[in-house]
């Protein structure tokens, strides 16, 4: 697929949707969960548990990790599928391969961390007064935070992989630097 013209080697449309489609079966699934009440099931017995609202937040922390590897691996999948796997990282003819290297899981887990940090900081207390003040619109908020989610994740992830790699200089030689 087409590479962006901007900054050419820094994303490819192709990578970019499977990297959006990814977080939108994640958010789909979540959504799908919630909605059966198991997640809340769950959240109450990790309360009951701990004793403290402690557990509450360790159980969000693992809830929001587990479906950052959900999306990882459907993004991985998609990508491939998509034959947008950058040469940097599958490697040279290597498209549609299923791959990822140290840089590129380091970028991805460290800028999803991010964004769990601060939205265990902001959606707790922000968010969810919004939620309490209109809880007409809980839904569409907390769908709202999920795309701000994935976007913001997105842009820090891209930018950290490049930064990584050590193109941030030179994004022309992006593609043709060996792999490691």
């Amino acid at each position: 697929m087409a590479q962006c013209r901007r900054k050419p080697g820094l994303v490819s449309v192709a990578e970019a949707v499977a990297f959006f489609l990814a977080q939108a079966v994640k958010i789909g699934l979540a959504y799908a969960l919630f909605f059966t009440g198991s997640v809340n099931t769950i959240y109450r017995l990790a309360l009951q548990c701990t004793g403290t609202s402690g557990g509450g937040y360790v159980f969000q922390f693992a809830l929001y990790t587990f479906w950052t590897l959900i999306a990882f691996f459907c993004f991985l999948i998609l990508r491939s599928m998509f034959g947008a796997t950058p040469v940097r990282i599958g490697g040279a003819g290597k498209r549609g391969a299923i791959n990822t290297n140290g840089e590129e899981l380091g970028a991805y887990s460290l800028a999803s961390a991010m964004w769990i940090a601060f939205y265990m900081v902001f959606g707790n207390t922000v968010v969810a007064s919004l939620r309490l003040a209109l809880p007409g619109a809980a839904a569409a908020i907390g769908l709202a935070t999920s795309v701000t989610g994935s976007i913001a994740v997105f842009v820090i992830f891209i930018l950290l992989r490049r930064a990584f790699s050590g193109d941030m200089g030179n994004p022309a030689n992006a593609a043709s630097r060996p792999r490691r």
